[in-house]
């Protein structure tokens, strides 16, 4: 399945918990940053900009399993991602995928924005995006 390239992120979100896979990339990048230790920040894309690029991945993940609904496609999915992947293990650069599996076996909802760290001065930089981007084009790569 190809996706776009984007600069923004997926995670999902449940009962008001963020629920994202950290990966040890993201431990060294925290401690070559010198960013606060064991802590993602998070930022919502514009309400509009979210759902558009929900949408968009819905849509060409239905396009790329010759699908036009999303329960009947699920199980195909979760069989390639398994083959394809770590079995149900989240794969580093794989939010998307992530996340489907996430909600599949869990249930929530899934969110999309900006990812990063939080310096130990509080200055935030931002792994995927930032708060620059506010429309669906600065996501885009």
């Amino acid at each position: 399945m190809r996706l776009p390239k984007i600069k923004g992120h997926f995670w999902v979100e449940r009962d008001g918990e963020i629920i994202d896979a950290d990966f040890p990339e993201h431990t060294r990048l925290r401690k070559k940053l010198r960013c606060v230790p064991e802590l993602n920040v998070f930022l919502r894309a514009p309400k509009k900009t979210e759902e558009a690029m929900i949408r968009l991945f819905e849509n060409l993940t239905l396009r790329a399993f010759n699908s036009d609904n999303w329960d009947d496609m699920m199980p195909e999915f979760i069989m390639v991602a398994k083959m394809t992947g770590n079995g149900d293990a989240p794969v580093y650069n794989k939010c998307w995928t992530n996340c489907i599996q996430e909600v599949y076996y869990n249930g929530g909802v899934i969110r999309f924005g900006s990812m990063g760290f939080k310096r130990k001065d509080g200055v935030y930089l931002w792994q995927y995006a930032g708060e620059h981007c506010q429309h669906l084009c600065d996501f885009l790569d």
